[in-house]
């Protein structure tokens, strides 16, 4: 089922202006739009550093009208392609949503296989609700469903699920990832994290955003390191225990 090539988009030039410096900095890469991030600012201060990954997503962004996007990537990293989840996803995702390892810090119990295609369902009807949703994961050199990263909207009332109408003011949006278990330890869920934040700052306006990471899983927590958010409080999540919230640094570039 990974057996798909992919072609690389057209390269196109960026420029991305730093908030803390006013110089313009130009690059190319095999994606549509690039958009560096508040840990990528140091890449271009430091040449020691110039070999982290650039995170990059394309301009054409999901909407609620647009299902017909099919398979096209809505964001691209170096490795990856996100893109709107779909019915066709049902195996790949039961890969996911049926492994106790993986569920054991998404809510603690596995996913029914005949449910499945229903949790695909309450995904897409995220998107529909907020415009913002989880994404899937791919990897571009073969098209390999690896996992999904994306935003879900919590209240913070109680700590349930929410959209952003319904919560209001108290309304917060969480940036979250999952990779099936053949993929952990690559650094897939850094990179395809990283390119969601930015796309969520960017293009959905959203400045504040945080992980719930339970307090023992060590694998999140390091993701959580690499993208420099900061454990604070602790809370109790409705449908797993508790659960510390990492708060994601504020943005410091944009693009142009």
């Amino acid at each position: 089922a990974c057996s798909l090539r992919l072609r690389h988009p057209a390269v196109r030039v960026v420029r991305f202006i730093a908030e803390l410096d006013a110089t313009p900095v130009q690059f190319e890469g095999p994606t549509a739009a690039r958009f560096v991030d508040s840990e990528d600012v140091a890449t271009f201060a430091s040449p020691a550093q110039a070999a982290l990954p650039k995170v990059a997503y394309l301009r054409s962004v999901p909407t609620r009208s647009d299902r017909s996007a099919g398979g096209r990537y809505v964001l691209e990293t170096e490795r990856l392609g996100l893109r709107l989840p779909s019915p066709a996803d049902e195996e790949p995702a039961a890969e996911l949503l049926t492994d106790p390892a993986v569920m054991r810090f998404l809510g603690g119990e596995v996913v029914p296989r005949e449910h499945v295609p229903e949790v695909i369902a309450k995904w897409l009807r995220r998107w529909d609700e907020d415009d913002i949703g989880p994404f899937v994961i791919e990897r571009r050199r073969d098209r390999c469903v690896l996992g999904r990263a994306g935003l879900l909207v919590w209240d913070t009332r109680g700590w349930t699920h929410s959209t952003l109408a319904d919560a209001g003011r108290h309304a917060q949006p969480e940036l979250g990832w999952a990779l099936a278990r053949a993929h952990w330890g690559a650094g897939y869920a850094t990179e395809a994290a990283r390119a969601v934040r930015g796309w969520a700052r960017e293009e959905r306006q959203l400045r504040q955003l945080i992980s719930l990471i339970a307090p023992d899983n060590v694998a999140s927590q390091r993701v959580a390191e690499r993208l420099r958010a900061i454990p604070t409080d602790t809370v109790t999540l409705f449908d797993s225990g508790e659960a510390v919230v990492w708060a994601h640094p504020p943005a410091v570039g944009r693009v142009e």
